[in-house]
């Protein structure tokens, strides 16, 4: 796939669509055929929606999600689209102030997802797929974030309570099997 990036000219590989829900990740799709991210909305809106019960409020996404096509599906649905919005500007500077700093804020939200990415490179080898059929190729790139779910739930959930424990014992218990083979 040809790209505008600074390393190379031409990437190679597959395109994710992933969903960050309260500090979980979702692996909605991965394709491995060249196309524009802008037609893949509505799938994972739908996924959500099949996991959840319900639209998400709001959709924080980059700007080449923001197409008529996208924002009318999203607005139709009762779906607030992040990005900046089509037409002039409001003429009221305070309301056009509040708008922007509303985007600044969501964009910071939307970084989340790109720490995952990074997270998922850094820490669980996203980056290092070592498999030749697309099948095993799939599955190395859903491990990772796999993993980082259950980092998460254990740090949300296990760590709370193992401190309280020892808050409230002074210390953990801690038993050493010995033995031989």
């Amino acid at each position: 796939m040809v790209r505008s990036k600074a390393s190379a000219a031409t990437e190679f590989g597959a395109k994710l669509s992933v969903g960050l829900v309260d500090g979980l990740v979702y692996l909605d799709r991965i394709r491995w055929d060249a196309f524009n991210e802008r037609q893949d909305l509505p799938a994972p809106v739908e996924r959500f929606r099949e996991r959840f019960g319900h639209y998400p409020a709001v959709v924080l996404a980059e700007g080449i999600y923001g197409t008529r096509a996208n924002r009318q599906y999203l607005t139709a649905r009762g779906i607030r689209f992040s990005g900046k919005p089509l037409g002039r500007p409001p003429a009221d500077a305070s309301a056009r102030k509040a708008a922007r700093e509303q985007r600044r804020q969501e964009a910071q939200q939307r970084n989340q997802i790109e720490g995952k990415f990074g997270e998922g490179k850094r820490k669980y080898q996203l980056d290092r797929g070592r498999t030749k059929r697309q099948d095993t190729r799939e599955h190395w790139i859903a491990m990772p974030f796999f993993v980082m779910n259950i980092a998460a739930v254990l740090r949300r959930y296990f760590l709370p309570w193992f401190f309280w424990r020892l808050r409230r014992y002074g210390a953990v218990p801690f038993v050493l099997l010995g033995g031989s083979i």
